[in-house]
């Protein structure tokens, strides 16, 4: 049965991206699909503004949520910021760096840009292109999110404590864990969105494919999760589309939400 859907939620990595970090021509075409049948796109991604900016280029969003959901602007309006304190990421950072190894990565978005404390000179397509490099001593903005490899979920816990207002979240597939306010979730972002819109969730579409897509999952009229999704993800969704290296997200809007 074919769901009457009025906005699509997207995630990036893992969902609209490919394995080599592309949006191929086919999921282009049907999202220019959807602008011509007056459904609206939203990315929703844990990337920055600025590490998506090539693929928010090339798709040209009705809205963007970046930073997992500390972020929502619809062009160059900011309908929702939710950052964590100055005095809190000092904290968690401090406390961070008592346990850390000389190998060990941290990474902080903030509105002034993105610090990360490894020298080496990552590629320009990665999420820590332009970074500003820092041992993060006596560091102390307002963040967007704190990123830092951990030993283990108990260690990540362990250090929340610091941040009172934060949430923590571990990455699949490693051991770095995100640390943001604990209303930067794409899930809020995006209901702050529909009452701006008028557009109840029940006529809304999200698809992705990690942890941090799980709530945006649950609130959407229809909730896909993709064939390279996580096992929670894929439990709870309303169906599962291919995955993101067949054009997955882009099939499944053809199939079940584009008009025919």
């Amino acid at each position: 049965m074919r769901v009457p859907v009025r906005l699509i939620a997207l995630d990036l990595d893992g969902t609209l991206l490919n394995s080599d970090k592309a949006i191929t021509p086919a999921s282009l075409s049907v999202l220019e699909q959807c602008r011509r049948a007056g459904i609206l796109v939203v990315l929703a991604t844990a990337r920055s503004m600025h590490a998506a900016g090539p693929y928010i280029r090339a798709v040209q969003p009705d809205a963007v949520i970046s930073n997992g959901g500390a972020l929502l602007r619809a062009g160059e309006r900011t309908l929702y910021e939710r950052l964590l304190p100055s005095d809190q990421t000092a904290a968690l950072i401090a406390a961070w760096r008592e346990t850390a190894g000389a190998a060990d990565e941290m990474s902080v978005q903030t509105p002034q840009g993105y610090y990360w404390n490894l020298l080496s000179t990552p590629e320009p397509q990665s999420p820590y292109g332009d970074a500003i490099y820092t041992d993060f001593k006596d560091f102390a903005q307002d963040a967007y999110k704190v990123t830092a490899q951990l030993k283990d979920e108990a260690a990540a816990l362990a250090l929340q404590q610091y941040a009172p207002l934060c949430s923590v979240l571990g990455f699949s597939g490693g051991n770095r864990y995100r640390f943001a306010h604990r209303d930067a979730t794409k899930e809020a972002a995006l209901k702050c969105l529909l009452t701006h819109l008028g557009i109840p969730p029940q006529q809304t579409a999200a698809i992705g494919d990690d942890m941090n897509d799980l709530g945006m999952i649950r609130l959407c009229g229809l909730g896909v999760a993709m064939g390279n999704a996580i096992q929670k993800l894929r439990l709870e969704a309303d169906v599962i589309a291919d995955d993101n290296d067949h054009d997955g997200a882009a099939k499944l809007i053809r199939q079940r939400i584009l008009p025919q």
